[in-house]
């Protein structure tokens, strides 16, 4: 089962990339591409809230050697992005910019980001090209480890040619919202957001598998992934569960760090199966 690479942990020099979670299935892709080509890479990959969130982001933020900044409409308009943005240009980081879309900049925002290299993703034709602009940047260099890591995502996207893959698709982008939706109320630390993205995941996940269950005999590639997601799902949630069931344990159990651990892998291999299925 495919999982996105750890981040980055180790006291060599890093990349911080900053990007808005709402853009995970563009952002992703690029990270994969830069770990592959032997760059160190750090970016926001677990389930925390609060205060650790807070203090995990300001470390991270403060030892990276570069940071390449995801610019979209919905990165903007993250009060997260913009506070990592602010920091890393009053800290005089050297920085990159990838716009993955048009975006309009405020006054403020376009202040901050003068000068900085940027390049536009929509200005190139393919992304062999686009990867050679993002590789060519001076600013990366630092952060380039001498052995490549290992890439993860080698699985060829299943094709939606049967007219079930296609209601399958549209209820995997409604899936990959809320699972969204989910993340953003953990880390805002809001029980009644978290409460109700989870019975909506619930819902859609039972809906997910009353489209595919009457195909399960099939050899259609689409419903064999739609049941895979649902399988994680459900890995997902005992994890979460016992989780839950712990956490305002005071002290925590010793076993704390590990679940958690355990419980953000199993939410980020979800996430990736669902971003295979995006239509």
């Amino acid at each position: 089962m495919p999982t996105i690479q750890p981040a980055y942990e180790g006291s060599e020099k890093y990349i911080f990339i900053s990007y808005s979670h709402k853009d995970a299935d563009k952002v992703h892709p690029i990270i994969d591409r830069l770990k592959s080509e032997g760059y160190r890479v750090w970016y926001d990959r677990l389930l925390y809230s609060g205060e650790k969130y807070n203090e995990i982001i300001a470390n991270r933020l403060i030892n990276c050697r570069c940071y390449i900044a995801m610019m979209s409409p919905d990165y903007i308009d993250s009060q997260y992005c913009r506070k990592e943005l602010t920091f890393l240009t009053g800290n005089n980081k050297d920085g990159f910019l990838v716009y993955l879309e048009k975006t309009e900049l405020a006054d403020g925002i376009r202040f901050l980001v003068n000068g900085i290299q940027h390049i536009f993703m929509s200005d190139y034709e393919n992304e062999d090209e686009f990867y050679k602009a993002l590789l060519a940047s001076p600013v990366l260099a630092a952060c380039k480890a001498d052995t490549p890591y290992t890439k993860d995502f080698g699985n060829v996207k299943p094709k939606a040619n049967s007219s079930v893959a296609l209601e399958i698709q549209c209820k995997i982008r409604d899936i990959y919202s809320i699972l969204i939706e989910f993340k953003e109320a953990i880390r805002a630390d809001d029980d009644n957001r978290l409460a109700k993205a989870r019975k909506d995941i619930d819902s859609a996940m039972r809906g997910l598998y009353a489209l595919y269950e009457p195909h399960l005999y099939s050899d259609d590639e689409f419903v064999m992934a739609a049941k895979k997601v649902v399988e994680q799902y459900n890995i997902f949630v005992v994890a979460y569960n016992a989780l839950s069931a712990i956490w305002q344990q005071r002290p925590r159990p010793a076993d704390f760090e590990e679940l958690a651990q355990r419980t953000t892998d199993e939410f980020e291999a979800l996430i990736r199966l669902v971003i295979k299925l995006l239509p």
